[in-house]
């Protein structure tokens, strides 16, 4: 979380999710100790479903955090859209890193 304090886009993001924390340095993320495993298929797919949600709200965040600005493909309006996360003046860059991350479930 380190690098993420760096960031010029605002404070780095909190993981919440009420059965998983993020541990460590290194992000890893863990079931909490006191929190019961699913019980059944349709609980655990419920719990899979809100962790893949937060997931994605944390990394978007994190990207914001570190100074990226948010696009979609094609664009924000679209049924089926991705968002892509770009520094500033990369129409002009030589050379791109593309970070896409996916919507679909």
């Amino acid at each position: 979380m380190a690098a993420l304090a760096a960031g010029e886009g605002g404070p780095p993001p909190a993981f919440s999710h009420p059965q998983y924390e993020v541990v460590g340095e290194g992000l890893k993320i863990q079931r909490r100790a006191d929190a019961a495993a699913p019980t059944s298929r349709a609980e655990h797919d419920l719990e899979e479903e809100s962790l893949q949600a937060e997931l994605k709200r944390f990394m978007g965040a994190s990207m914001i955090a570190l100074g990226f600005k948010e696009a979609w493909i094609p664009d924000e309006e679209a049924s089926a859209k991705c968002p892509i996360y770009v520094s500033n003046g990369w129409e002009k860059a030589p050379r791109l890193l593309m970070v896409i991350i996916n919507q679909v479930p």
